[in-house]
C-alpha cells in the first residue's frame, strides 16, 4: 500500500481550494508500473457478492471496491463505520489474487481512517462519496470535515491503476477558519486483535512502540523513514 498525505494550505490544486466538485490530485503520479493486460475498475459490493472470506473481512453490501485483478481494496460506505472511526469512507479490506486468478483469503486489514489531531473530535467524518475513472485508473473519493468542526474540510482519494500492486491514498485538508489551525494530519491504522503487527525501524523501536498520553505526546513521537505492518498469521497481506 502506498499512502501519501498532502497539506499545502496556500495551493489551489486538487481540493486545496475547496469545493464539493473538486478532484484530489492523483497520489504520486510519477510512480508508474507496467504489466500485461491489467484493467482497473470500481464497483459496489452487492448482497451475496464477493466478500473477504476470512475472519478479518469487514466488507458489507453497499461498500465500494477498487479491483485490477492483482489487488482488491474495499472502502466502507458512509454509513458503515468501523471501530472508532466516526463514519465510513475508510479502507477496511485488502486482498490479492493468486496466479490462477482466484481471490485469496489473505486480508489482514481491519481499518485505516484519517485524523487531523489526537482528539476524538479531530477524526474525519465523511459526508460524501463518489467513484469514477481517471483515465485507466479507478478512483473512490470521499469528502467530509472534522467530526466536530465543519470549518475544516477533508478530502481523500483512493486510487488503483491497472498495474498497481497496492492502493494509493492521498488526503488533503483545507482550513476555512480565519485563524491558523494546528494540524496533525495522519492515517490511523488499527493494530490489535491478532491482526496487523506494526514495525518501525529505529533505536528502541522495531515491534515495540512507546506509549503516550495527551500530556506526554512528545515522549511517543518518533521520526522514522517508513513503517510496515504484517499479519501475525502467515499468508496475509502486508502494508507499508
Amino acid at each position: 500500500m502506498l499512502a501519501l498525505i498532502a497539506l499545502l494550505g496556500c495551493n489551489t490544486e486538487g481540493c486545496l481550494g475547496g469545493g464539493p466538485d473538486c478532484r484530489v490530485e492523483p497520489p504520486c503520479a510519477s510512480l508508474t508500473f507496467t504489466c500485461d493486460g491489467g484493467v482497473a475498475a470500481w464497483s459496489r459490493v452487492e448482497a451475496g457478492g464477493v466478500l473477504a472470506s476470512n475472519n478479518y473481512g469487514a466488507a458489507s453490501p453497499g461498500d465500494w471496491v477498487l479491483d485490477n485483478g492483482t489487488v482488491r481494496a474495499t472502502i466502507s460506505d458512509l454509513d458503515h463505520p468501523h471501530y472508532i472511526a466516526p463514519t465510513g469512507g475508510n479502507l477496511v479490506d485488502l486482498q490479492t489474487y493468486g496466479a490462477d486468478g482466484t481471490l485469496r483469503a489473505d486480508d489482514a486489514l481491519r481499518n485505516i481512517y484519517h485524523v487531523g489531531g489526537l482528539l476524538p473530535t479531530e477524526a474525519v467524518a465523511y459526508t460524501a462519496i463518489e467513484a469514477f475513472m481517471d483515465g485507466e485508473n479507478a478512483v473512490v473519493q470521499v469528502r467530509g470535515t472534522y467530526d466536530d468542526d465543519g470549518d475544516v474540510d477533508v478530502y481523500t482519494r483512493y486510487e488503483l491503476g491497472p498495474c498497481d500492486s497496492g492502493v494509493r491514498v492521498r488526503t488533503e485538508l483545507v482550513n476555512r477558519h480565519v485563524e491558523p489551525e494546528s494540524v496533525f494530519l495522519a492515517d490511523v491504522l488499527y493494530i490489535g486483535g491478532r491482526g496487523l503487527l506494526a514495525f518501525a525501524p529505529g533505536e528502541d523501536l522495531g515491534l515495540k512502540h512507546p506509549s503516550f498520553g495527551l500530556t506526554t505526546l512528545k515522549a511517543g513521537l518518533r521520526e522514522v523513514p517508513w513503517v510496515a505492518a504484517g499479519a501475525q498469521e502467515s499468508g496475509r497481506t502486508a502494508l507499508s
